[in-house]
């Protein structure tokens, strides 16, 4: 079983991309940490696991508290999981695994699209209730400086402050960052 470490932040090796199809979701870059270690993909159910840019967590119905996990092995390749959802994870239309069941490992690639559920559609079979998450694969692979660049840019953008922005002391700022980090959450230093 591959482990989700709590304790300490891991390191992150490769880099997830991911455009919306379907509306859903901001794009994402996601930082993928190394095997044994593991990202969960999942909806969002309370205040730590608030959908950003730079996690695997979704504003969506169908999927699963704990829907799939991702990590990346030493060449830098990006695996992905279903762990026993109920609408599936579906990778070039081709579900991992049957409902309630653990997938196999699947290596995603570039070009690829993956599917997290299913869309839920009214009774009169053509108004969809609940969406699916659909995207593709715009890059998935080792983390190199044009990818660090693009999760500074997508942060950047992401965090914009209000006009009326609160400046905080650095004190203050230290305190913030160790929190993000205590929940795997990076803070960049953009300027």
């Amino acid at each position: 079983m591959f482990s989700n470490s709590a304790s300490k932040p891991s390191a992150t090796f490769s880099v997830l991309a991911l455009a919306p199809l379907n509306g859903t979701f901001e794009k994402k870059v996601i930082g993928v940490p190394l095997y044994p270690e593991t990202l969960r993909i999942g909806r969002q159910t309370n205040s730590k696991s608030v959908p950003l840019t730079t996690n695997g967590f979704f504003d969506s119905k169908v999927l699963s508290r704990q829907h799939a996990e991702i990590w990346c092995d030493s060449t830098g390749g990006v695996w992905i999981r279903d762990v026993k959802s109920s609408n599936g994870t579906f990778i070039n239309g081709r579900r991992l695994s049957q409902e309630n069941k653990e997938s196999e490992p699947f290596q995603i690639r570039q070009e690829d699209i993956l599917e997290l559920g299913i869309d839920i559609v009214a009774e009169d079979g053509i108004t969809v209730i609940h969406h699916k998450v659909a995207a593709k694969i715009e890059y998935a692979g080792p983390q190199s400086e044009t990818t660090k660049d693009a999760r500074r840019v997508t942060f950047n953008q992401q965090s914009l402050p209000p006009k009326n922005f609160l400046r905080v002391s650095p004190s203050t700022k230290h305190k913030i960052s160790s929190e993000l980090l205590s929940r795997k959450m990076t803070v960049c230093s953009c300027s």
